[in-house]
């Protein structure tokens, strides 16, 4: 890594248009720092994005992304990024039920706001992870589904991740407790 690099990336005096010169150029590290930057602009955020998919993330969470910035096949981890925090687009939420990629299904898993289309298909997916991080994630009614259903079959991944579930509604709370701690 050029140190002298890293060192102008996180320098708040840093010029608009070396700014820019460096965002066109960054590798991963240089633009992680960059992404911190709070004078960037959204183009100039866009063009991180571009250059290293990993920024999003950073970028996302500070609403410098739109989804008008990102292409959810050519950035899929950039259109995750912004499905978490709630500015993806519902046909992204589709596409990436679908994906071959669990890890993907799993982060989009966590993702709020999700169409129930969505999240039907993703309580049904072959991969347990990805149940269980929806069962964490989710609304009361779909969290109390799982439990009623999977913890059925005794699936604990999914049991411990409904649990911890803050939207799991009181009744339901009450039923895992007595059938792990017995009656009361």
């Amino acid at each position: 890594m050029d140190h002298v690099l890293y060192g102008l990336a996180v320098n708040p005096a840093l010029p608009s248009d070396l700014l820019d010169r460096l965002v066109r150029t960054a590798d991963e590290v240089v633009a992680a720092r960059l992404a911190e930057r709070a004078d960037l602009t959204r183009e100039q955020a866009a063009a991180l994005v571009a250059r290293d998919e990993d920024s999003a993330v950073e970028l996302a969470e500070r609403g410098l992304l739109t989804a008008g910035d990102i292409d959810p096949v050519a950035q899929p981890s950039a259109a995750l990024a912004l499905l978490a925090v709630g500015a993806g687009r519902p046909e992204w939420a589709r596409l990436f039920a679908a994906d071959p990629d669990p890890g993907r299904r799993e982060r989009l898993a966590a993702c709020p706001g999700l169409p129930a289309d969505v999240a039907e298909a993703l309580a049904a997916d072959a991969d347990i992870g990805v149940v269980a991080e929806l069962a964490l994630w989710t609304t009361a009614d779909v969290a109390a589904r799982l439990v009623v259903e999977l913890l059925a079959d005794d699936d604990q991944a999914v049991g411990e991740a409904a649990a911890a579930n803050p939207s799991l509604p009181p009744a339901v709370m009450s039923a895992l407790v007595s059938r792990c701690v017995g009656g009361g």
